[in-house]
């Protein structure tokens, strides 16, 4: 008798065979599979489960050509039927799909989709990048990050007319990136257009600030929900000890944040200028701006690095205080305190510009300290003489966050009461 292991195993690498035109024969009350010179004799279930599966692949249209489709194939002949295996037709099935590999993909989408996966609940939740109709139309909720290419609004029009319910999500105004930020050149008039159309056919926009909340229901969203942004403490680990004879401190961002660093610039040099070796820079992820070019000397640099590696490289760095500045815009105004949830959970202490977010936690009762344009020189120079008073704010900005914006220790909830929140109880898609 097969067991359920032996047919997890066998029913994708059969399916992904029976797609690729394999013979089949019938002997002997078993089936038997030839292709390439290899053969494989199944019992009739684990074939008809087999034959379903490939029934499902064969409803997207797809070129088997090199290596890397087969192994595409193979994985998502084993998605299909993992998922008729295993979920009950009456949990609710929500599928994310994420927006590229980085930050907001990850805090977003892929994370909050492995914990409601792992909650215990009667649910499954999954992400994918690899999103076709047919695999659309087996969930109940889709809930897309951010992307608004002409495909996806296809797919989103034609499974929200099956019964699929669409969830949205944006952290960013999309409609008001700076022309420097390297967003701007996707973000263009048609993308824009898009991007409004997706937040109209959903019937749930998510978004991470309130400012943000205010805006999509401007452009015509039905319902807008504020999740703001929450981090796995698990994720980050304690920064390295710093020097005793050296005060460090941290900016990590992108080329995307280019012109926010030029905000504190003029207040960091005068403070590097003053420690003459004492007082050091670490600019992680963006070359030296030019209002530092002549305390290079005092300055270290990080290269940009996939977000997979970020954590441990930012934990790595060993500063004693970490900058976040920001430019005041109508693209910042609506910014999460991303950067505060990092480095606080690093156990970094930190300063910040009174823009988006940061200016929300701080009037929450968040221990987040906020600095106006011009005063970064002064405020630095404080840091810099009460480094065990750093080191106290230090401690309380990560209990902060542990308590109050630690997604592991919700796990995801308010993600899974959004998605239960669209699927109104007798109104799920048979």
């Amino acid at each position: 008798m097969t067991t359920q292991i032996d047919q997890i195993r066998m029913v994708p690498e059969i399916a992904s065979r029976l797609f690729l035109g394999a013979e089949t024969v019938r002997e002997n009350g078993s089936y038997i599979v030839r292709l390439d010179g290899r053969e494989y004799t199944i019992d009739p279930d684990t074939y008809n489960y087999a034959e379903g599966v490939t029934r499902a692949l064969k409803v997207r249209d797809r070129r088997v050509e090199y290596a890397s489709d087969v192994l595409d194939l193979r994985h998502d002949a084993e998605d299909i039927f993992l998922e008729e295996l295993f979920v009950d037709k009456d949990s609710l099935k929500i599928l994310f799909v994420p927006a590229g590999e980085g930050a907001s993909s990850f805090y977003r989408s892929r994370l909050p989709a492995d914990l409601i996966s792992k909650s215990g609940r009667s649910v499954l939740s999954h992400h994918t990048e690899r999103l076709d109709i047919n695999k659309a139309l087996r969930y109940d909720v889709l809930w897309v990050q951010l992307a608004a290419v002409p495909i996806l609004l296809q797919i989103v029009e034609q499974v929200k007319k099956a019964g699929v319910k669409i969830i949205y999500d944006i952290d960013d105004r999309w409609d008001k990136i700076p022309i420097w930020n390297a967003a701007s050149q996707f973000y263009h008039e048609e993308q824009v257009k898009n991007v409004d159309r997706m937040i109209q056919m959903a019937d749930l926009v998510t978004v991470s600030t309130e400012p943000l909340r205010e805006h999509v229901l401007s452009k015509g969203a039905k319902r807008a929900l504020t999740l703001f942004n929450s981090i796995p403490s698990h994720f980050y680990p304690t920064h390295a000890m710093p020097r005793q004879d050296i005060f460090r401190i941290l900016w990590a961002g992108s080329p995307n944040h280019k012109m926010d660093l030029e905000v504190a610039a003029p207040g960091l040099r005068e403070v590097l200028k003053e420690g003459n070796g004492k007082v050091r820079f670490t600019c992680f992820g963006e070359n030296v701006p030019d209002a530092l070019e002549d305390v290079q000397d005092f300055v270290d640099t990080i290269r940009f690095v996939d977000f997979a590696n970020y954590p441990e490289a930012l934990g790595d760095v060993g500063a004693n205080l970490a900058i976040a500045p920001l430019e005041e815009s109508l693209f910042n105004a609506s910014k999460s305190a991303i950067k505060f949830l990092e480095y606080s959970i690093c156990g970094y202490p930190s300063l910040y510009s009174p823009v988006g977010e940061y200016q929300y936690l701080k009037d929450i009762g968040a221990p987040i300290r906020l600095v106006t344009d011009g005063g970064w020189g002064s405020a630095l120079r404080e840091a810099i003489k009460d480094r065990e008073g750093v080191k106290e704010w230090a401690k309380e900005s990560q209990d902060w966050v542990k308590s109050n914006r630690c997604i592991a220790s919700t796990h995801a909830q308010e993600y899974y009461d959004a998605a239960l929140s669209v699927v109104e109880k007798g109104e799920k898609k048979e």
